[in-house]
């Protein structure tokens, strides 16, 4: 923007009116607007621009909303029951789906400054999850029975940990056609417990939940390894040179050439023989 410097000048030496001198000090005003405007379009670019950018990669992508989302508990065969599985995927109200962290140690044994190196990876202790209680408080029932495999009620005997932690559950995140986009599998899995139900004649209208909090070991991305572990998935390793080339030099010693053989031996005996092989 054009600044009349004359204006500025008499501006500066006291020789505009009152008048002239608010009308001065606008337009000055309006050119650095305009001068820092500009110095921020030529580095980020326009604000209509960007809007435009976030409105594109929101309509492209979408946002991942906190009330579309699905559970899915498989637990152990004892205690597995269609109906009640059916049920507890509606009338989950609430989950929380765990994290990942690098357990790290300081490395001292570094000249210069010291810094963090991973000892280990650990997920989330447990993660709970609110349930919506039917009628007959078959529910509560339901991880009743899977809690008692962890031990006898009768003798109060422990029982084995594959025994009680050998079930799984799924933790989907779905878009507007409820479809599933992102998924984990919970490993190990087992409820730890669940908490006490509050009753009070002051509430006629309110719900009864329970919530429910579950041990687990580790979790894996579904769209990554599906429903297997990544242990049990054989994993694509470089097969070592020299193993490689010693297997060819033995197959070919015991090579037959038709006809006869080649090296120490004669035509007749057919029989290869190759000495002095040395790998540099």
């Amino acid at each position: 923007m054009p600044v009349n410097t004359a204006t500025l000048n008499q501006l500066f030496d006291g020789d505009l009116g009152p008048i002239a001198v608010q009308e001065a000090k606008g337009a000055a005003a309006r050119a650095g607007r305009q001068i820092l405007q500009d110095g921020i379009s030529a580095s980020f670019g326009s604000s209509s621009s960007q809007i435009d950018k976030f409105l594109t990669q929101i309509n492209s992508k979408g946002i991942a909303r906190t009330n579309l989302f699905e559970v899915k508990l498989n637990p152990p065969g004892q205690v597995n029951n269609a109906d009640i599985g059916a049920a507890l995927i509606l009338r989950c109200e609430s989950v929380s789906m765990p994290g990942l962290n690098l357990s790290t140690t300081q490395d001292t044994n570094i000249y210069g400054p010291t810094r963090d190196i991973v000892e280990g990876v650990t997920y989330a202790d447990e993660i709970s999850m609110s349930f919506i209680m039917d009628k007959t408080h078959e529910i509560r029932k339901y991880f009743h029975s899977w809690m008692e495999l962890a031990y006898d009620p009768h003798s109060w005997n422990l029982n084995y940990y594959k025994d009680y932690a050998s079930g799984t559950v799924d933790i989907y995140q779905l878009n507007d056609l409820h479809q599933p986009t992102y998924g984990v599998k919970l490993w190990e899995c087992y409820p730890k417990n669940f908490g006490p139900l509050e009753y009070s004649t002051g509430s006629a209208n309110e719900i009864v939940k329970m919530t429910v909090n579950f041990n687990f070991r580790y979790w894996t991305d579904i769209g990554k390894y599906g429903g297997a572990r990544p242990q049990d998935i054989p994993s694509f390793q470089f097969p070592n040179v020299e193993n490689v080339i010693s297997n060819a030099i033995r197959d070919a010693s015991e090579v037959v050439p038709f006809g006869g053989g080649v090296g120490t031996g004669s035509a007749s005996e057919g029989t290869t023989t190759i000495q002095d092989v040395t790998l540099e």
